[in-house]
């Protein structure tokens, strides 16, 4: 299989503020790097694809025609980098991907409706799925992985990897 060594996001975006800016500094101030450097890391940039991306013109250097279709993948390459970072923003943020909660049914009628209702608004991207069922299947489809989160009445045991947060506690009256 045919590799090119280490190409950086970096030095992509190097390349389409070249293309992009009118003068060579004012693609380094896009990118947020001296003149210098940008033109380092350009130099690295036709070094590993082993393709002269530029003609030089007295001081000026104009994109080669060779390095369009570069610059076409480095385009491709940055948007799917921000997407990525988007998704994975989302992610890290619980905009996106999916919750599974199992509560006992006392809490999700009387005490955690309104707390549903309100995070199923907020969060209309994430896939929420609710479980309700007496606490001891609910904290074995914790254990076997198949729920997120559980809200029951406390075990009276310690379950090992499983972090218990008291979140009411009832007086009983005859």
């Amino acid at each position: 299989m045919l590799s090119l060594p280490d190409l950086s996001i970096r030095q992509l975006e190097y390349l389409i503020a070249v293309a992009e800016e009118n003068t060579w500094a004012d693609a380094s101030d896009a990118v947020g790097v001296t003149p210098s450097a940008l033109s380092q890391g350009l130099a690295e940039l036709e070094r590993r694809v082993g393709v002269s991306l530029f003609d030089r013109v007295g001081r000026r250097r104009i994109l080669h025609p060779n390095a369009e279709i570069l610059l076409d993948h480095a385009r491709q390459v940055i948007s799917l980098t921000s997407d990525l970072a988007k998704w994975s923003d989302r992610m890290r943020n619980a905009h996106e991907g999916t919750i599974r909660v199992g509560m006992i049914d006392i809490a999700a009628v009387n005490y955690f409706q309104s707390v549903l209702k309100d995070f199923r608004t907020e969060h209309p991207s994430l896939n929420f799925h609710l479980n309700v069922s007496p606490s001891r299947p609910l904290i074995d489809a914790l254990q076997r992985g198949q729920l997120d989160l559980v809200v029951c009445i406390e075990p009276g045991y310690e379950i090992k990897g499983i972090q218990i947060e008291p979140l009411l506690t009832e007086t009983l009256h005859i």
